[in-house]
């Protein structure tokens, strides 16, 4: 048999054109990261520092920051704090509350209604605005023999109302904006979650109040609901001294009783 040939393939041609070079990314400078931004000349602190500044555990912290003792705002995922407000906490005074609007106008309308209905502001002189507010409305209900209040979000404004002998009565109207602040007093006093605030809590109070020249107890049941324009708040008023009502009090003819 003859031999087949074998068939050299031949190569292919190449080129003589280079490729053109890419040009060569320079590598990302590394800036230096920046410190913490100051505020009215106060330093932001994140959560390790306050709790290293404070000398507690970090469960603890938590608990604080929850009750509402300790104010803090959230950057991102992170917490971060004004070491004003830390000093605050060491010395034992409540965290400051700033309000985008002027709370004075809704406080002088519910002290005056108060001092109409004979009863007098049992706050402190020194109290912020907001605990003033708070403190004013549930005397004025007290005072007023309801048996709950109401506080409900609107589209445009807030309202406060209150229930005496199962009928609503409008006490104030206010601004919207000023409605998250007075829900977190209410929560701080119930010892709920200041930072909760998609879903139910219920909580308690307990009050006593000067009336009448004597003291009255009062067992106060807050229920707090999310809603659409905001956190609504309802006050069940109880008098712990009130169980039992007297015939004398309930309007029945003699021959009746």
């Amino acid at each position: 048999m003859a031999a087949k040939r074998k068939t050299a393939k031949a190569a292919p041609a190449r080129s003589s054109r280079k490729a053109p070079k890419t040009a060569r990314k320079a590598p990302a400078k590394r800036t230096a990261r920046k410190p913490p931004p100051k505020a009215n000349g106060a330093d932001l602190l994140n959560m390790d520092q306050a709790i290293g500044l404070l000398k507690t555990t970090r469960a603890t912290f938590y608990r604080w920051l929850r009750a509402g003792r300790i104010k803090g705002m959230k950057v991102g995922r992170q917490w971060r704090f004004y070491k004003a407000e830390i000093d605050r906490f060491l010395k034992g005074k409540a965290p400051t509350i700033e309000l985008p609007t002027d709370i004075g106008p809704l406080l002088k309308d519910l002290t005056a209604q108060l001092t109409k209905a004979g009863g007098k502001d049992p706050s402190p002189s020194d109290a912020s605005g907001v605990a003033r507010t708070v403190e004013v409305l549930i005397t004025l209900a007290a005072r007023m023999r309801a048996s709950d209040i109401h506080i409900e979000p609107y589209e445009q404004h807030a309202a406060a109302r209150i229930r005496v002998d199962g009928v609503l009565h409008s006490v104030a109207e206010f601004d919207l904006r000023l409605l998250p602040a007075i829900v977190e007093h209410f929560k701080r006093l119930a010892a709920c979650d200041v930072l909760e605030k998609r879903l139910p809590q219920d909580g308690r109070i307990k009050l006593s109040l000067t009336q009448d020249g004597g003291r009255r107890e009062l067992d106060l049941r807050v229920c707090f609901l999310p809603a659409v324009m905001g956190e609504a708040v309802t006050v069940r008023i109880l008098a712990r001294d009130e169980g039992l009502i007297s015939l004398d009090r309930i309007d029945y003819a003699p021959a009746d009783r």
